[in-house]
């Protein structure tokens, strides 16, 4: 997602397979961080991975989809990006410049049959950030402060990968042919009460 002839490379390949009609940039890092202690490399490898990679990925599959004549892209975000985090400043200005990336394709490319849209998840069964754990909390502790937090989120579990997946597959879709410029929260209520 750093390199942008890679993502050229990707929509390219994509030529043997009948061409690129539907772009997903699901790409990104997160870590909680001490906004006072972070760096200028922590800061751009967040926004290298997060936001520089969703832009010339969108915009490398854009190029194609003027030239056939539709699309769709589907840009992850996160809730983040939505409303922000103390604890995440850089992931949260990473997901809201994806945010607002996403509304300024939809108006630009909407004449031209590109439909573009946000999924914003929330909390998501996944590896990402398990490199950020800390070491020093015990399973048990670990444990305790998840279990917690799934009692904040309505539906009671966090999302699994497939519940975002279901997400892109809907806005990719015919049924979701009148929606572009739209952000789909998919946090199992998370942020409605918040």
């Amino acid at each position: 997602m750093t390199k942008v002839s890679d993502l050229q490379a990707a929509v390219d390949a994509a030529g043997e397979f009948g061409g690129v009609n539907v772009m997903v940039n699901n790409a990104g890092i997160w870590h909680d961080e001490d906004f006072l202690e972070t760096t200028e490399e922590d800061y751009q490898l967040m926004m290298d991975i997060n936001l520089k990679g969703v832009f010339f990925g969108a915009q490398a599959a854009a190029r194609r989809m003027v030239e056939t004549g539709g699309g769709c892209i589907i840009n992850t975000s996160s809730v983040d990006g939505l409303f922000g985090n103390g604890a995440r400043p850089t992931y949260s200005a990473s997901k809201a410049g994806v945010t607002l990336l996403t509304y300024s394709l939809a108006h630009r490319f909407g004449d031209q049959g590109i439909r573009v849209n946000a999924i914003h998840p929330g909390a998501v069964q996944t590896m990402i950030g398990s490199e950020f754990a800390d070491p020093d909390q015990d399973a048990e502790a670990a444990a305790a402060q998840a279990e917690e937090f799934v009692r904040q989120i309505p539906l009671g579990r966090y999302a699994q990968p497939g519940d975002i997946a279901g997400a892109a597959v809907f806005l990719a879709s015919d049924l979701a042919s009148y929606v572009t410029g739209e952000s789909l929260v998919v946090d199992g209520g998370w942020t409605s009460w918040r």
